[in-house]
């Protein structure tokens, strides 16, 4: 492979999925889940992640992975190259639309429903695992099943590379998502499993179809960011007219 040529990580959607999301093995979302959840997770079903759209004026809405543990958890998870707060509003609403879906009557079996957002965003500083739930100050759960989780993998990345947990497994699948070819390389050093997932990484960014896919979808997320952008400056430009 050309070094000159963009590799395409797991933090791309199109190659997260090829890869982790497999019906038939599921080793990988479970490892990955295990140490986001610090509980031993097993994925026994992927579900079908388009939204009902609940009117004609309503946008049909896309999740990124939706699936079901055998502990009977629903896990939404979401994977963000750019986590500023409209992107962060919206995959609330994204949340809001599965909560409201499976608290319906006759699922009163899920036991809980997780949404994680994986994040990939170098510029974005939180705390490296958020977790949010509702409750009132005598800190009292409003729902047991309303469950959010930030992961900021990029400072996961940046540990790890720090020599901080270098060299160990804890963690490995987590900052195997935002590691590049050489970098993959090295971990796979560590871990069989690993080891795996990056031969398949290599394989997807040796096929031109993929590749020219990824770029075009690359193309067309860096255009939407840009208005977005665009569009929150102008609100916040709005805002500090409204308060002089």
């Amino acid at each position: 492979m050309d070094k000159n040529i963009q590799f395409f990580s797991l933090k791309y959607d199109r190659i997260f999925k090829s890869i982790i999301c497999n019906p038939n093995d599921t080793r990988v979302i479970n490892a990955i889940l295990s140490d986001i959840l610090e509980k031993e997770v097993e994925v026994v079903k992927y579900i079908p992640t388009e939204m009902p759209v609940k009117n004609k004026d309503a946008k049909v809405n896309t999740l990124d992975i939706i699936l079901r543990t055998k502990d009977d958890l629903i896990i939404n998870v979401e994977i963000n190259i750019n986590f500023g707060s409209s992107i962060r509003d919206r995959n609330l609403g994204y949340y809001a639309s599965l909560f409201s879906q499976y608290i319906q009557r006759g699922k009163k079996n899920v036991q809980e429903i997780i949404h994680i957002d994986l994040n990939f965003d170098d510029n974005f500083k939180n705390p490296i695992k958020q977790e949010f739930k509702v409750r009132n100050d005598n800190n009292r759960l409003y729902s047991q099943k309303f469950h959010i989780i930030t992961v900021n993998v990029a400072e996961y990345k940046k540990i790890w590379y720090d020599k901080i947990i270098k060299g160990e497994k804890k963690h490995i699948y987590l900052v195997m998502l935002a590691a590049d070819k050489k970098e993959l390389a090295v971990l796979s050093k560590y871990d069989n499993l690993v080891k795996e997932v990056k031969e398949k990484v290599y394989i997807l960014n040796a096929d031109d179809t993929i590749v020219r896919t990824i770029s075009r979808e690359d193309e067309i997320k860096i255009r939407a960011l840009d208005i977005g952008k665009e569009e929150g400056h102008k609100q916040e430009q709005m805002t500090i007219a409204k308060k002089c």
